[in-house]
């Protein structure tokens, strides 16, 4: 049952410059509730996916903390980082490119796993583990075939589950999706948009939804933030996307939008 108050993700005033000396981030700041889904729309190199980097701590911010269930993530190294990288997982944009081409799916999909609890030699792990993998691929509505084949012999749908089953193996609270669905045909994306809401149900999970797609975003999402160069422009409900005071480049995106 989802706890409105418990915000397991605050990130306060983020800013990160790069060579350039312009603003990837500028004093972003939002909060993600357990079981929420937040919307993140924007056209491209509008600091999206930069900001995915510095919640994920690849990324260093110049100023500015991520509190991760209440844990400040930049004073955090080593296996305490790691600890809660595993409650942080990330599915971004290119399935097969996210998946080593030269290993089966059950090793790609096992790799959080194997890392958690090491890769057993005896049978008994082995068949144990096998057990843990043919359960991910039925949350993510896979067949079992998949399991002993490579990412280049399944479509662009079938990996992106694998990156989602992989990334929930580790029984994580926070999905980081960035742009998971925008390489993917139209059909493909419904089906795979109504598999996340699915599993965030199932498993109480949050996500951070990123998209330039707003009609994904309004899909999946409880609240909604909207970024241009860095800056977050606009915050607010779903229920509140057509209110007459949106920022007039939420304005823009609604017109195209509702063509």
């Amino acid at each position: 049952m989802r706890n409105e108050e418990h915000e397991i993700l605050i990130a306060n005033q983020l800013s990160k410059r790069y060579v350039s000396n312009q603003h990837a981030l500028k004093n972003v700041s939002f909060s993600i509730r357990k079981g929420e889904c937040l919307g993140l729309v924007g056209e491209s190199g509008s600091g999206k996916s930069t900001l995915v980097r510095c919640l994920l701590q690849v990324d260093r911010v110049d100023s500015g903390e991520v509190l991760f269930n209440s844990d400040p993530l930049h004073h955090l190294r080593g296996k305490s980082l790691q600890n809660a990288r595993q409650k942080m997982q990330a599915v971004f944009q290119h399935p097969a490119a996210a998946l080593n081409p030269r290993l089966k799916i059950i090793d790609s999909l096992m790799e959080p796993y194997d890392v958690i609890h090491g890769i057993g030699r005896s049978f008994q792990k082995s068949r144990r583990r096998r057990q843990r993998a043919l359960e991910l691929l039925e949350m993510v509505k896979l067949p079992i075939k998949v399991l002993d084949t490579y990412p280049h012999e399944l479509s662009g749908g079938m990996n992106q589950r694998v990156n989602i089953a992989r990334a929930i193996n580790t029984n994580p609270s926070l999905l980081l999706l960035d742009e998971p669905t925008a390489s993917l045909d139209v059909s493909v994306q419904a089906s795979l948009l109504n598999l996340l809401k699915d599993l965030q149900e199932y498993h109480g999970l949050s996500y951070l939804f990123i998209s330039h797609d707003l009609s994904a975003v309004s899909f999946m999402s409880d609240a909604i933030m909207v970024m241009k160069k860095g800056e977050i422009l606009d915050s607010f409900q779903k229920r509140d996307l057509f209110a007459s005071d949106r920022n007039e480049y939420t304005v823009e995106l609604l017109d195209v939008f509702e063509t």
